[in-house]
């Protein structure tokens, strides 16, 4: 007769193959977890640091904002102009740049938006009228993508706002997605780098 007790069991008879298993199952969780944050940091990059750091700390900004912002914008290239005509790092147009040069005396006698000094100044001192103005981050990357005064009209509208003080739906699609973008890239850069 068959005694039960002598027949070894599954893990008895596959230790080998159990430990190769969770030894390549390591393996592998250990390269998605590091080939995924490398992936991520190429992605999501640390550049201009020093500008990035200085005015964000001068404007009271969250720095990881502002590089996703830059990100989002420019990919880190200060010689990307748009269709519409924004320039530089933080994509700012001539007449928002000269505006706030006037507004908050910033003392350029010449604006050069390619320089990557000059813009993420101006870029950073633009978000913190943007955050001053409007209560939420997704407002301000509203904003900052399709205007201050479209936002504020939008606010204004229940087919947009329910209660004045946020959206339910933004109506340019462009300014829909990069709301999402800006906000995706903003949570990662806070996990990857702080």
């Amino acid at each position: 007769m068959f005694n039960r007790e002598d027949k070894p069991t599954y893990f008895q008879r596959s230790w080998h193959k159990i430990l190769i298993t969770a030894a390549i199952l390591a393996a592998l969780l250990y390269l998605v977890f590091v080939w995924g944050n490398n992936a991520l940091e190429k992605r999501l990059p640390i550049k201009f640091q020093e500008q990035v750091e200085k005015y964000s700390a001068e404007y009271s900004l969250d720095k990881y904002l502002v590089y996703a912002i830059i990100n989002t914008e420019s990919g880190f290239d200060p010689e990307a102009e748009s269709h519409a005509g924004a320039i530089g790092l933080m994509q700012l147009m001539p007449d928002t740049a000269s505006w706030l040069n006037e507004k908050y005396s910033l003392g350029y006698d010449e604006i050069n938006l390619k320089d990557p000094d000059q813009n993420v100044r101006m870029g950073c001192c633009y978000l913190a009228y943007l955050s001053n103005r409007f209560s939420s981050p997704e407002l301000v990357f509203a904003a900052y993508n399709g205007g201050p005064n479209n936002v504020a009209k939008w606010l204004n509208n229940p087919e947009y706002s329910s209660d004045g003080k946020t959206l339910k739906r933004i109506p340019y699609e462009e300014t829909s997605n990069y709301v999402k973008k800006v906000s995706v890239r903003y949570d990662f850069y806070k996990k990857l780098y702080s």
